[in-house]
């Protein structure tokens, strides 16, 4: 009986032990769970604080983006409307001086217009009077040469001389009939070259002729052919001679 009273006094302080070793090893582990506990809310709280400080952050530095953004493209907005105001000012500028050039070429081609209309005007007066000295030399040529050829038909009275004398005595009359206070009337070509031979019984070139009346003498070629026709003058090889005065008759005649 003693040993079985001592083996259950001894399960029961085995027991005490263990119940007792459970007590403290759960106080333990309730102790080390309210301190983990503690720490995760510690934790937590500090987790939840540094989110919260990182989304005010964030939402600060997204409102200063903003804000910045939007002076940005206010300022790019004033940058546009002051270079369209510039532009719309040079534009007004250039279309006001493209306008004040265009109206000072119209007066200045209105003077240049007037300064070469009278400049024509001088020029059409000089070379009327230039005309009219011309004439009046070419009618005193003709005189002469009337004269010449009175004094060469004296010499040589065939028919066709006669009839160059009545010619150039005709004309001669006509000219000297004129107005002394009226301006001789230009004659046509044709007189003019027939009056160039006329002065020059040995015989003159078509070239000759033409720098006599300062004309160009490709344009007397269908005169000369016509009075060649006409048979009013003669033409031999290159030469042009008055009608009966050729160098067969100044051969006869010596």
């Amino acid at each position: 009986m003693g040993n079985l009273s001592d083996s259950m006094r001894t399960l029961v302080d085995a027991i005490t032990a263990t119940t007792h070793n459970r007590r403290t090893h759960l106080r333990e582990l309730a102790e080390e769970t309210r301190e983990a506990r503690c720490g995760w809310q510690s934790a937590l709280q500090a987790m939840s604080q540094s989110l919260r400080d990182y989304f005010a952050a964030h939402r600060a530095q997204r409102a200063a983006n903003n804000r910045a953004q939007r002076e940005a493209t206010r300022q790019l907005m004033d940058e546009i409307h002051r270079v369209n105001e510039q532009r719309r000012v040079a534009v007004s500028e250039l279309r006001s001086e493209a306008h004040n050039l265009v109206e000072r070429f119209g007066l200045e081609h209105q003077d240049m217009a007037e300064a070469l209309r009278e400049r024509l005007s001088s020029t059409s007066n000089a070379l009327q009077g230039a005309v009219r000295e011309m004439v009046g030399a070419l009618a005193a040529d003709r005189y002469q040469a009337h004269q010449s050829w009175t004094e060469m038909c004296k010499k040589k009275r065939t028919p066709e001389a006669v009839a160059a004398r009545a010619v150039v005595a005709e004309t001669a009359a006509e000219v000297e009939v004129q107005p002394k206070g009226q301006a001789a009337q230009p004659l046509p070509l044709e007189e003019r070259v027939l009056a160039v031979i006329a002065r020059h019984p040995e015989g003159i070139r078509l070239v000759d002729i033409g720098n006599d009346l300062g004309v160009d003498w490709r344009s007397l070629l269908g005169i000369s052919r016509a009075i060649v026709d006409e048979d009013r003058v003669e033409r031999i090889d290159n030469l042009y001679y008055p009608k009966g005065g050729g160098p067969h008759e100044a051969g006869e005649e010596v």
